[in-house]
């Protein structure tokens, strides 16, 4: 589940948990049955979503690529050509390459 789904999932059993526990206290001082029956799965179930969206947010901690510094991006700079071209005289950024594959180990 994605962690905005999560994130709803933990506030819609924390306000069933809640309004369990008020119902619960409510018919107990009533002498009626009992609503509580239901708190230990909905507490359980609210325990295991809030350790899942505990794990996809480390998760995503750990996958969100972070830079050392402020800066910006500078494509290499041109090179002359001399004689035909091959893949490694020119670079993924120039239109003629738009489309194309970069293979590996080729130098840019």
């Amino acid at each position: 589940m994605e962690i905005t789904q999560l994130r709803g999932r933990v506030e819609v059993l924390r306000t069933k948990l809640d309004s369990l526990k008020r119902r619960s206290a409510h018919a107990t001082s009533l002498g009626a049955r009992d609503p509580g029956s239901e708190m230990p799965a909905t507490e359980q179930a609210l325990s295991d979503a809030g350790q899942r969206l505990q794990k996809r947010l480390e998760e995503q901690r750990r996958l969100t690529l972070t830079a050392p510094i402020d800066g910006s991006v500078l494509p290499p700079r041109r090179r002359p050509i001399e004689g035909p071209l091959t893949p490694s005289s020119r670079t993924e950024h120039d239109a003629a390459s738009r489309g194309t594959s970069l293979l590996r180990g080729c130098d840019s």
